[in-house]
């Protein structure tokens, strides 16, 4: 079966572990998500099922919203409350500081990534360098702030949420923000808010799923909102199945949804010279 399912993780629990009891829970075993979250953090999974698991690219690729605090005069070798804690910078914060803060985060900003990550550095995860006791200087990614607000200041717990580009670390970006108040800081609590326009209010929690989980799927159009759409008409839908190309005047090189006359998913495709080539072909009636 194919599907789609909005999940709310509690904190404590990984992302791994979610994913496992969806397949106990659904019998299939081909389930994968959009977007690790940390143990500590909480909030929205978009969960894949069957072949859908072959669209959680596009579900990587949107941008997702978070609300976090962070801890300030205090550092953290992981970045969250996992690591080992040690007093740190600390300075008096006043308003004038918090009400320059947006303008000194939005936009396209170099973040420094965790040494507690997978990102490989030469070929090795850079967790493995940490746990191994051997401190590496990390590199930079460019991550996009599309949206920042501050929501409160109380004593050194600055709360605040961010909308963000794909593979931003929120871990990160709270070390910046202390940064640029002069401290240092890390982030206490984490929790996705949105991903794309999908709002974890939403979302299901994993313990409120039961055999009549189907019911609780999502339309994978949703998913594709941003794509342009195409029904295809049942003359030409064996075409998609078996692969061949279907005549059609497009945009070069834009995907599209293909959908059947009963506006069930069958394909992602691609206009190219004159016609749809299909790229992913989805037989929704395929058990995973």
């Amino acid at each position: 079966m194919n599907f789609f399912l909005l999940l709310d993780k509690d904190e404590g629990s990984s992302s791994f572990n979610l994913i496992r009891q969806l397949r106990k829970l659904t019998g299939i075993k081909k389930i994968g998500h959009g977007g690790t979250l940390d143990p500590f953090a909480t909030g929205l999974m978009i969960c894949a099922g069957g072949q859908y698991t072959r669209l959680l690219k596009y579900v990587e690729a949107k941008d997702k919203t978070y609300e976090a605090c962070i801890k300030l005069g205090y550092f953290s070798d992981t970045g969250d409350p996992e690591g080992e804690i040690q007093q740190g910078k600390i300075r008096e914060i006043n308003t004038k500081d918090i009400e320059g803060l947006p303008s000194k985060v939005l936009g396209e900003r170099e973040l420094k990534l965790p040494r507690h990550s997978a990102i490989k550095i030469n070929g090795k995860r850079a967790y493995k360098y940490a746990r191994e006791g051997n401190i590496i200087d990390m590199p930079t990614r460019l991550s996009h702030i599309h949206d920042f607000e501050i929501i409160k200041l109380e004593e050194d717990h600055l709360y605040y949420r961010a909308r963000v580009s794909k593979g931003t670390y929120i871990r990160s970006l709270s070390e910046y923000i202390a940064e640029l108040l002069g401290c240092d800081g890390y982030t206490i609590s984490l929790r996705r808010t949105m991903i794309g326009k999908h709002r974890v209010d939403e979302a299901f929690k994993m313990e409120e799923l039961t055999e009549d989980w189907q019911n609780r799927a999502i339309d994978p159009a949703e998913i594709l909102v941003n794509m342009p759409a195409l029904k295809i008409s049942d003359a030409h839908v064996q075409d998609i199945f078996c692969g061949r190309k279907i005549s059609f005047q497009g945009e070069e090189e834009q995907e599209y949804a293909l959908f059947n006359e009963a506006l069930r998913l069958i394909a992602i495709g691609k206009a190219r010279e004159g016609a749809i080539y299909p790229q992913l072909v989805f037989n929704n009636e395929a058990k995973a």
